[in-house]
Order: C-alpha cells, then structure tokens, then sequence
C-alpha cells in the first residue's frame, strides 16, 4: 500500500466542467498556498488554471520533482480537508500518476480520456464522485527507470517507469 505522506502533497478539488464554467480549482491542502515552496506554488497555480494552455503529450518531460494522482475525495480527505490516515496513493504495487504538465489546462473528463479510460467506465465508476489532484514527490532516493525492456531491476520499489515512452 503506498501511503500519503502530508509533507509532499497538495490536493486540488478536480469537478467535470468546460473551461467557461470555471477558470480555476480549489486548492483544498494545505489551506495557504504561501506554505508551499515557490516552485510548488507554481505547479499548483498552473493545475489549478483551466485556461492555462494544454501541454501536448509528446511535450512532456521526465524531469520534474512532483507528479500527479486523480482519486476520490471520499478516500484522501476528511471533511475538514485535511488528509485522512487512511488515505493511500493505491493498493497495488504499481499505480498510474502523470506530471503536472499532464492536467494543465485539462477539464477532468480530458484527465480521464488521456489515461485510457472509456467514457462507459467513467460513467459507471466516477459518475457523481468527487475527484481531487494529488500533487506529490518523492524522496531523492526513488528515481525514474531507463529500463525499456521489461526485466525489473533489484531496486525496483525505488523506480519511476514511463509505460508509454519508446
């Protein structure tokens, strides 16, 4: 189970919507921007803006200290908007995160579509739940894998991989 760590986070209140319904989201932990360093202020203020501009998928970087996770409100934060003790970023050995750059300027349902979901699945499984953005990093000791050809190294609990690059 890879546990939330409050250090590292920042939530942002994700919602279905077109970019005239809204020009921002919610940041709901921590409760000041201001707390935050000035490079994740950045990053936060950037997902937060959906009239920032979409960065297309063959632009986006590996090098970046924060990635992101799309979860339910339900199983990250109480209802004081604090992180719960019982909130995990999954279950599983693996999960699926991006990089900020990834949901810039993306409505939740673009979010979605990007990752590979079906607008049937997103119907069924996410319909009337509330959504946020965990915004995360990790330990200088966990760093992205080069590795291209499926054989996982010993260190393999310590490794970012890119299922998607060539």
């Amino acid at each position: 189970m890879l546990k939330l760590v409050s250090s590292f986070i920042v939530l942002i209140c994700l919602a279905f919507g077109t970019p005239t319904m809204a020009k921002e989201r919610d940041l709901l932990y921590p409760d000041d921007i201001a707390s935050l360093s000035s490079s994740l202020q950045e990053v936060v203020r950037r997902a937060q803006n959906l009239a920032y501009p979409k960065i297309p998928y063959e632009a986006l970087s590996t090098s970046t200290n924060y990635f992101v996770r799309i979860a339910p409100r339900k199983y990250t934060l109480t209802e004081e908007n604090k992180i719960s003790d019982s909130a995990i970023l999954g279950t599983k050995p693996f999960v699926f995160f991006t990089t900020p750059e990834g949901i810039y300027g993306k409505s939740l349902l673009d979010i979605y579509l990007d990752i590979g979901y079906e607008a049937e699945d997103i119907i069924r499984w996410q319909r009337d739940t509330d959504m946020v953005a965990i915004i995360f990093s990790y330990p200088s000791s966990v760093t992205f894998s080069d590795v291209r050809n499926g054989e996982l190294p010993m260190e393999w609990m310590n490794k970012i991989y890119a299922p998607t690059l060539g």
